[in-house]
């Protein structure tokens, strides 16, 4: 959302002299961040299938980590051009990892019966957080600074690390069925546990 006022703030385009060339170069390379996110989400739903649901969750919350924490560093050490990088890398892990594999694993991983009112709740939750979101960076970048607001990124990407590693099991090759079979005999911290040829035991795949 504030894409190129933050590439504005790095000032890494144009001078003060020429405000506007700066704010028109700073569209651009917000511009090219945003072709790489739309690069990097067709990839994932390209390979979904082949590399699965959970590694692109882990190694995308654990991408977004390391950039966001380099991002920091880099901020706090004056070296903008590397801050950049950073954010591109940031981008590449989450638009491959979270941005559209969320929505798909939604729509998987809930019972026909209920799927309609959880992907709204879903739904609801994702833009009640973009709003909180909107709201909150503005106050972090005038009170922690950019670089503070780096920071409190990479603690929040270690959380849902956390959260995906412990209780998002990898549905790979599962239909529907075996899905709602998995979700529904197991508690949620046995689930990752669960073998896929267990399920197979008890009905074949489709």
């Amino acid at each position: 959302y504030y894409g190129p006022t933050i590439l504005l703030s790095l000032h890494l385009f144009g001078s003060s002299s020429n405000p506007v060339y700066s704010e028109i170069s700073s569209v651009e390379a917000a511009s090219i961040l945003a072709a790489i996110n739309v690069a990097a989400t067709y990839i994932a739903f390209k390979y979904i299938d082949r590399i699965g649901r959970r590694s692109l969750g882990l190694s995308a919350y654990a991408g977004m980590l390391a950039f966001d924490l380099l991002g920091g560093i880099l901020l706090m050490r004056g070296i903008l051009i590397g801050a950049l990088i950073a954010f591109a890398g940031f981008i590449v892990f989450f638009a491959y990892g979270v941005g559209g594999t969320g929505w798909l694993i939604q729509a998987e991983y809930f019972d026909t019966r209920i799927r309609g009112r959880m992907a709204a709740l879903i739904a609801f939750i994702d833009w009640i957080s973009n709003f909180v979101i909107i709201e909150v960076f503005p106050v972090m970048l005038s009170t922690i600074g950019l670089a503070g607001s780096m920071f409190v990124f990479t603690a929040l990407d270690a959380l849902a690390l956390a959260i995906v590693y412990l209780l998002l099991p990898e549905t790979k090759g599962l239909s529907l069925e075996q899905i709602v079979k998995l979700f529904g005999e197991h508690r949620v911290t046995e689930i990752k546990k669960y073998s896929k040829k267990e399920l197979e035991k008890t009905k074949p795949l489709n």
